[in-house]
């Protein structure tokens, strides 16, 4: 398979995986019965912002390890490129999953809980508002409106939809 053709897969698996937290939260709230305050709705967020951590380091693994094909996209593309790596580098979003998302925390001489809890208020805020804010950021309720804005997943869109104008990716078997 063709690089950009795998590039390409990879672009549609994370749409998806950037939409969906998000929806679900914004779901949840609207539409179940279950308190904010709730331990089922805590679970459920911590669910959605664990998935959005990994799925915006996903996205940032996928931008270092296509770097060649990324340098052939257009200017504006790579200026959100460069947006979304400053902000990976500034909320220390690799660290966040390594360390406190993705795998057991066990370095307790480099690492404490305190650093953990910083690093996802850091990155999702405190207040329920402030999460949806973030959500927000990352793939708008309301898409249509987004066309101009930055959000990583409508870049991932853009880097998506001007690979395949170059290259129709292959059936996924």
């Amino acid at each position: 398979m063709d690089r950009k053709e795998h590039l390409i897969w990879l672009l549609m698996d994370l749409v998806y995986d950037l939409v969906t937290p998000g929806r679900v939260l914004r779901d949840y709230l609207e539409n179940s019965d279950m308190s904010p305050d709730s331990a089922a709705f805590l679970g459920v967020a911590r669910m959605c912002k664990i998935s959005c951590v990994l799925s915006l380091v996903k996205l940032h693994d996928v931008l270092k390890d296509y770097g060649v094909e990324t340098r052939e996209l257009p200017d504006d593309i790579r200026e959100q490129i460069g947006l979304f790596r400053r902000f990976c580098t500034d909320k220390k979003l690799v660290r966040l999953r390594n360390k406190f998302a993705a795998h057991n925390f066990d370095d307790f001489e480099s690492s404490s809980y305190a650093e953990g809890e910083e690093l996802f208020t850091g990155l999702f805020g405190k207040t329920l508002g402030e999460h949806l804010e973030f959500f927000e950021w990352v793939c708008p309720a309301d898409p249509s409106q987004t066309f101009e804005a930055y959000h990583p997943a409508y870049l991932v869109t853009r880097m998506r939809n001007h690979l395949a104008s170059q290259v129709v990716p292959a059936p996924r078997l």
